[in-house]
């Protein structure tokens, strides 16, 4: 907990932690035969409609309509996410994806033992940290029927100063966000893990914590408290997590639907402008700055 400017009292971390695994199941590619773990999702409620997101590589791996959901918490009822339309193609370059689940049947399902995020969780990484993932490591072994998920794991971290050298997705900071690489990664339950290694966890929230101070005081709860900035695509083992910034989703729920896209553009855009930074008058008193220009993504088309 000392990452945080003041440290949280246990009852506050607990739920913070219970307020992420509420929306964040671990995503299964189903047949008739298995259901295996491939990786960690979010669940959004976006104008009216139901989204996943996760990374493009998690979604490729249920392409066919074989991308499942455990139906709750207990993981061991798994049910795919029938009639959707996911997003990935042109995003395939950034390794992030949307699905819009469009099956009422599936989603009445989910919302009773899931919480769907509402627009104003999201926001954009304006500070140095702390942020939050949380996900499910990759079981060890692949059993026949309803497969549990690996162990749950919570990372608590902050910005990573270098840049990563040689891989095949070039960094950009207009997109891509760097988290130092946890010294000692443990489960929830307190477990280190061994070896430390995060497979599984791809296509997990990255969650901004964000800091009380010149708040309004107001009863405390963890969804005042975080925002969704970004989606864990990677890491290099003992140097960095890699993330992507969650804007870059606006263009891809535009291919389903523009009211979404919009809505989601909207709520970024306004978590930016409460953050723009003070600058000095010539008095010396500190006035709000100049409000910064929107970020866009770029174009993901050819």
């Amino acid at each position: 907990m000392g990452i945080f400017d003041e440290p949280l009292s246990k009852a506050k971390h607990e739920a913070l932690w219970e307020f992420i695994r509420g929306c964040s199941p671990p995503v299964y590619r189903a047949d008739d035969q298995h259901q295996v773990p491939i990786g960690t999702g979010t669940l959004l409620a976006i104008a009216g409609r139901s989204f996943l997101a996760t990374a493009a590589h998690v979604a490729k791996l249920g392409d066919g309509g074989r991308l499942a959901l455990p139906v709750d918490r207990s993981f061991r009822l798994v049910t795919t996410i029938g009639r959707s339309s996911v997003i990935r193609g042109a995003l395939d370059q950034h390794d992030v994806s949307i699905a819009s689940i469009e099956d009422d049947h599936v989603v009445a399902m989910l919302r009773k033992h899931w919480r769907f995020l509402p627009l104003d969780c999201l926001g954009t990484p304006w500070h140095r940290g702390p942020f939050l993932i949380y996900g499910f490591l990759q079981p060890d072994q692949i059993a026949r029927g309803p497969n549990l998920p690996g162990r749950p794991v919570g990372i608590i971290t902050g910005k990573y100063d270098g840049l990563p050298q040689g891989t095949a997705d070039p960094f950009d900071e207009q997109h891509d966000m760097l988290l130092e690489w946890p010294p000692n990664p443990i489960t929830i339950d307190g477990e280190p893990v061994t070896p430390p290694r995060l497979h599984g966890v791809s296509g997990a929230s990255v969650w901004a914590f964000e800091p009380e101070q010149g708040r309004r005081k107001c009863v405390w709860t963890p969804d005042t408290q975080l925002k969704l900035v970004g989606i864990q695509i990677g890491a290099k083992q003992g140097e960095y997590i890699r993330g992507k910034r969650w804007h870059l989703l606006w263009s891809a729920i535009a291919e389903v639907d523009s009211k979404s896209a919009d809505a989601v553009r909207a709520a970024i855009e306004r978590h930016q402008a409460q953050h723009a930074r003070p600058e000095k008058t010539t008095e010396g008193k500190k006035t709000r700055g100049p409000k910064k220009k929107p970020l866009r993504p770029r174009p993901t088309h050819d």
